[in-house]
Order: structure tokens, then sequence, then C-alpha cells
């Protein structure tokens, strides 16, 4: 794994907080769709960027990464913590 990968990887476990922190619960379901991609965006460009390999291809591999692990992580933690631990505020 190199380096921009494994940034891609630290941003797309770390994400998943900064969106729970950020959203809010009066807001409609396509806002909170629209933070996820926005940070999942943002991040992976970032990535490119930062790795010195800003290529279409290159920021959509890491937008991708990025996306779906931290999709993936929101779902089977942070999803399951609000839940449980009454923290859901819609």
């Amino acid at each position: 794994m190199s380096n921009p990968d494994a940034l891609a990887y630290i941003l797309g476990i770390i994400l998943p907080l900064v969106a729970t922190m950020i959203k809010q619960a009066a807001w409609p379901g396509m806002a909170k769709v629209a933070l996820a991609w926005g940070l999942a965006i943002a991040a992976g460009i970032g990535t490119a960027y930062v790795s010195g390999q800003l290529t279409p291809g290159q920021a959509l591999v890491d937008i991708a990464v990025v996306l779906g692990l931290s999709q993936t992580i929101y779902a089977t933690f942070f999803e399951r913590l609000e839940k449980e631990m009454g923290w859901r505020r819609e």
C-alpha cells in the first residue's frame, strides 16, 4: 500500500465522525447525502493533490476509496452507536 492509499483509508475512517458532528437532525436526507459526498470528493481530490498524483484517474480512485470506506464505517459503527446510545437527533 502506498502513502496516498493509506491517507485515503485514514480519511475514510475519520470522515464519518466529522460528518456526524456537522450534520443536523433537521436537515433533509438529501442534504446529509450531499454532505457525505462533498466531504468524500474533497478528501479524495485533496489526497491526490497532496500525493502529487492529481490526475482524473487517481482522484476518482481516491474518492471511491474514501466514500466506500466512510460509508461502510458509518453504517457498521456510527449509525448503530447513535441508535443504541440514543444520540440520534431525528
